[in-house]
């Protein structure tokens, strides 16, 4: 099973920017610095509206 990159808006300030579903280490907002993910080991659980999952092809 692999990861998926996606398309999110940072509910604090609406910056957007692309993240990893997998990562394993918290990714935070590059406007204002609010976590977008908490890491599981796993899939991430993401903090922030999803606004497109990109296509790997």
């Amino acid at each position: 099973m692999s990861g998926k990159f996606h398309r999110v808006k940072c509910s604090n300030c609406d910056n957007e920017q692309i993240l990893f579903n997998r990562s394993s280490i918290v990714v935070h907002c590059s406007g204002c610095g609010e976590a977008l993910t908490q890491s599981t080991g796993g899939v991430s659980i993401i903090h922030a509206e999803i606004l497109e999952t990109l296509s790997d092809q």
